[in-house]
């Protein structure tokens, strides 16, 4: 008993030893971080207080996230040997060739980098910008996250870039900010912001605004969308569609300019254009042509087809079996 005493008591004097230095350290840090705004660091003078002792991990009251720690770097390096890389910590850029077979954080690369869990690191270069760093080539890895990518990046698990310009490809998971090219996913492929280019996706496929076309076996969905977005079950564009939206159950959307072809159900706010379904378009505001077994509209300023017709208010043409209308302009048989 009076030894684990003794244990507990020596454990718990290095651990508030362990949280002085680090304080102390901390202070240090801020110092040389703000008197050295030229040396390349990343983004900001502050670290969260950890401590490399095991009694810290153990006792700390705060989540240890290694990644968080803004540590110096050396600037820039001339040198041939210098634009490699093997196994170690990438103290100096750019690089043509890096391998590396543990998690670790690169910076920028200009050539074929191969790795597992890859780590590009955001911090003030030695061009005085705040950025991403760049993979301007070839990518491998478990995973790549967090780079500026222009060329190809492969994960085998999944890959999550600030900016894609090229081709992206992962089997689980590839997403981006923006993308200019191609990304690929076995799962979900995500574009935060802005697709220009293609989006293939084995279940979902879906972001901000695209422009281009867009493929998912299960849903794609998107904000604004010009081009084509097809799916095997459903496609959404939340605001606005210019272009093809093809689904194997269902496509909606709030405003649609352009066709709209749902297996058994469109639906949409506003749309202008062709919309076809093999059951029922449900249609608020439809200025053009809308064709199914049953269609409906609160205002039909264009054309229906099919078999019931309603329209609540003002319907302008309806060809149809059974047409319903508050106000039908033109109507075409009982």
């Amino acid at each position: 008993m009076l030894l684990a005493w003794r244990v507990f008591l020596f454990l718990l004097a290095a651990q508030i030893f362990a949280l002085e230095t680090t304080v102390l350290e901390q202070l240090q840090y801020q110092k040389k971080c703000q008197a050295n705004s030229g040396v390349w660091r990343e983004g900001r003078c502050f670290r969260l207080p950890l401590s490399k002792t095991k009694t810290s991990i153990w006792f700390s009251p705060y989540k240890i996230e290694w990644e968080r720690e803004y540590k110096f770097t050396r600037e820039y390096q001339s040198g041939y040997w210098n634009k490699f890389n093997f196994f170690t910590y990438a103290t100096s850029n750019p690089k043509i060739l890096q391998i590396q077979i543990l998690p670790q954080k690169s910076k920028d690369i200009y050539g074929l980098h191969i790795g597992t869990f890859s780590e590009f690191l955001r911090g003030r270069y030695p061009d005085e910008s705040i950025r991403h760093a760049y993979l301007r080539g070839i990518g491998l890895g478990l995973t790549i996250s967090d780079a500026e990518l222009i060329g190809v990046g492969i994960a085998g698990l999944g890959i999550a870039n600030q900016e894609s310009k090229g081709v992206a490809m992962a089997p689980f998971t590839s997403q981006a900010q923006t993308v200019q090219g191609i990304t690929a996913s076995g799962l979900v492929a995500i574009t935060r912001q802005e697709l220009t280019g293609l989006s293939i996706s084995g279940v979902l496929s879906t972001g901000g605004k695209g422009r281009g076309i867009s493929f998912a076996s299960a849903w794609s969905g998107w904000s604004y969308h010009k081009g084509i977005t097809a799916s095997g079950f459903v496609t959404s564009t939340t605001r606005e569609l210019s272009g093809v939206s093809f689904a194997g159950i269902a496509s909606a959307g709030n405003k649609g300019k352009g066709i709209s072809l749902g297996g058994l159900y469109s639906g949409w706010e506003q749309f202008y254009g062709f919309s076809f379904s093999a059951l029922k378009n449900k249609i608020h505001n439809l200025y053009g042509l809308s064709v199914a077994p049953i269609n409906q509209s609160s205002a039909n300023r264009g054309v229906q087809i099919g078999i019931i017709n309603y329209a609540r208010e003002t319907s302008y043409l309806q060809f149809g079996i059974l047409n319903i209308s508050q106000r039908n302009l033109f109507p075409i048989l009982p």
